[in-house]
């Protein structure tokens, strides 16, 4: 049973997950809206396609799984608010998987014993999980789905037997429907061939085969639908991945920046709640943090939980070249490599109370991160207060987008737009969802203009003689203007948004402003560009 103190903290932690659980904000991420919008033209039986765009077109970026998850979700209730708080609902019970399974991984396979406690509450704790348990993404059903199947594997091993067929078969199955959840999950499939092979290549036959079963038709749809080439569509489409790697046609110097800066954006992450302390502490700390987790790997090589390393370093490799903040997908690892660092740093701990007779060091440790968790707490019920306020969930001291502006900006384009119309907006799944309106961003997407580089609109988004050529080509009548928070776009768009409407003052009127004046609608005369 566990004592009171943790008890106390579920509770508060609770009563913060349920904040954000209730939040009616939907489709703020993007990602979340393309899933509601998949899984809706899979419930209406029109199949694995985009619908909301004004060419309609297959979904070749996201892996068919997640969005399957969901069309009972669409059977159940046509309401987009009930559908959401369903599918949030499914990702905080996948939260509470992962975190038992997280929990036992520490405990019992990497020895943390009583600190494993500690250690999930930090991590339970962080924003990203709180965040993330109660979105509609897929990133909680993955991490329990890799973390179950690489535990399935290493045990088998760690009881001085190979895994039994079923257990194999079990465990490639986990793995394939976490890589039909996300691609990145191809990490822990090589992780567990290479270990197969050098450790018992009898099953690593039966391994591939059920992956190939099992991934084989959705490797086949992606192979079959030709992606389009358009600046506009191509990031909602497998192309979107064409330089999404810094090994894609970047210079060395390119290369270089996107690695350390991509280390830049996980270090402060690597330890949790490290960030409500400060930033600076933060990378300091996740940079010694990265080289216990290191450490620990190599302590524990001979040992079926290296299995568990291996994964970690390939996963890792991944996420250092990926032209995109790692953040988010970091976060499916984090207790393996915090567990991982912990282990480092009891070596080094055991070290020092020889050398300077720290005989309570274990008291210190748990000190540190008993404070660590409280810092983390504080911060956590400012953001529930954000996300209270706002009704947009949010992770940082900035609130979210309002959502009250997003139902009236829907409200008026349902009242004062014929159907026929073609959005442009940031959030244009959500748009689509609210007003049936199609829609698209109405802008390109660069990555490494956008992160890695001190870039011009220009070169982030797009010109304005490209904004005046693609609104033609997808015949957007209505421009939807919001600030963007949390969307890095937000920072280029006014910029590129001002300078094309004094470029075009005949194309361009002003129709809707919100009280909020970030907050509006321009209608875009095609004839007049």
């Amino acid at each position: 049973m566990l004592a009171a103190w943790p008890r106390f903290i579920l509770l508060i932690l609770g009563g913060i997950y349920s904040v954000y659980l209730l939040a009616p904000a939907v489709g703020c991420i993007h990602d979340d809206g393309l899933y509601l919008v998949t899984a809706k033209s899979l419930a209406q039986g029109d199949g694995y396609k985009i619908q909301s765009l004004p060419n309609e077109m297959p979904q070749t970026k996201y892996p068919i799984l997640y969005p399957l998850l969901l069309v009972p979700f669409w059977t159940i209730s046509k309401e987009l608010l009930t559908v959401n708080f369903l599918a949030k609902l499914f990702s905080f019970l996948c939260a509470m998987v992962w975190f038992w399974l997280a929990f036992g991984c520490l405990r019992n396979d990497m020895g943390l014993g009583k600190y494993s406690t500690i250690s999930m509450l930090l991590i339970m704790a962080c924003p990203v999980s709180i965040g993330l348990a109660t979105s509609t993404l897929p990133d909680m059903l993955f991490s329990a789905l890799s973390l179950g199947s690489a535990l399935l594997v290493s045990r088998g091993f760690a009881s001085g037997q190979a895994p039994s067929q079923k257990q194999i078969a079990l465990a490639a199955g986990l793995a394939s429907a976490a890589f039909l959840l996300r691609t990145i999950g191809v990490a822990l499939i090589v992780a567990t061939i290479l270990w197969l092979l050098l450790h018992n290549w009898r099953r690593l036959w039966f391994y591939c085969l059920v992956l190939l079963l099992i991934c084989g038709p959705w490797l086949l749809w992606q192979a079959s639908n030709a992606a389009p080439n358009d600046v506009w569509e191509l990031y909602y489409s497998k192309n979107s991945y064409a330089k999404g790697h810094a090994l894609a046609g970047y210079t060395v110097s390119e290369i270089i920046r996107v690695c350390s800066m991509n280390l830049l954006f996980m270090l402060p992450s690597w330890v949790p709640n490290m960030m409500a302390v400060g930033a600076v502490p933060a990378v300091l700390v996740g940079f010694v943090g990265m080289l216990f987790t290191f450490w620990g790997i190599w302590i524990l090589r001979k040992s079926a939980v290296a299995l568990l390393g291996i994964w970690a370093v390939l996963y890792l490799g991944i996420l250092f070249v990926w032209v995109w903040p790692p953040v988010r997908y970091f976060w499916a690892i984090v207790p393996i490599t915090f567990g991982f660092a912990a282990i480092g740093a009891k070596g080094l701990l055991q070290n020092a109370s020889r050398s300077f007779g720290w005989k309570h060091r274990g008291r210190y440790a748990f000190a540190a991160a008993f404070c660590l968790l409280c810092c983390g707490l504080w911060a956590d019920v400012h953001f529930a207060y954000l996300t209270y306020q706002q009704g947009t969930p949010t992770g940082s001291s900035k609130p979210g987008e309002s959502w009250q502006a997003y139902q009236e900006m829907a409200h008026w384009i349902r009242e004062n737009t014929p159907k026929e119309a073609v959005l442009g907006a940031n959030l244009d799944p959500l748009l689509y969802l609210l007003t049936e309106r199609k829609g698209i961003r109405t802008f390109r997407q660069s990555p490494y203009h956008m992160f890695y580089a001190e870039a011009k609109p220009e070169q982030a988004l797009g010109s304005v003689a490209e904004l005046r050529t693609q609104l033609k080509k997808h015949k957007v009548t209505f421009v939807v203007v919001t600030p963007m928070h949390g969307f890095r776009e937000g920072a280029f768009f006014p910029d590129l948004w001002s300078e094309f409407s004094k470029q075009h003052k005949s194309a361009v009127r002003l129709r809707y402003q919100y009280a909020e004046p970030e907050y509006a609608i321009y209608e875009v005369k095609l004839e007049a560009l």
